[in-house]
């Protein structure tokens, strides 16, 4: 989760080695909410994306480092023009060993100045609900994504 979902997923989609990036919820106590209801902070999600790749192409390391350029870390709740705990900075790793990596990242990605606010919670796929996309109408605010690298090489 890092901001609007809509941008997360146009700076995945154009990555070498994504073969897909599903919008959805993730992090709250509703088991299947509703866009209208995650909008407006009602049941605890973070608009988040899911991001399926091929691991010979683009390491999950490189997908960290691509999340923390492509949004804020360091804002409560907030991304640009988003404003809510469903814009919110988190993590949400499948395994023990990808809460690992992500969490060296982070520590990595800290400049020493501003804290970083991102939250880091192991969860389970199951954990996460694909937005209904014939539902969804809210598009995001924020700025293009034109300074990510498209490919590893790139970095």
């Amino acid at each position: 989760s890092g901001g609007c979902f809509w941008k997360l997923k146009d700076v995945y989609a154009k990555l070498d080695g994504v073969e897909a990036v599903v919008l959805g919820y993730i992090g709250g106590w509703n088991k299947m909410p509703s866009q209208e209801d995650v909008i407006v902070g009602k049941t605890g999600h973070a608009e988040s994306v899911m991001v399926k790749f091929k691991e010979d192409i683009v390491s999950y390391r490189y997908l960290l480092k691509v999340f923390w350029r492509a949004h804020d870390a360091t804002l409560i709740g907030s991304q640009g023009l988003d404003v809510g705990t469903q814009f919110r900075s988190a993590l949400w790793p499948l395994s023990r060993e990808q809460y690992n990596v992500a969490s060296a990242s982070m520590n990595a990605t800290h400049d020493g100045t501003n804290p970083i606010r991102t939250t880091l919670q192991l969860t389970t796929l199951e954990a996460f609900q694909p937005a209904n996309m014939s539902a969804v109408k809210f598009h995001c605010r924020l700025a293009d994504s034109e300074s990510i690298p498209t490919s590893a090489q790139n970095v």
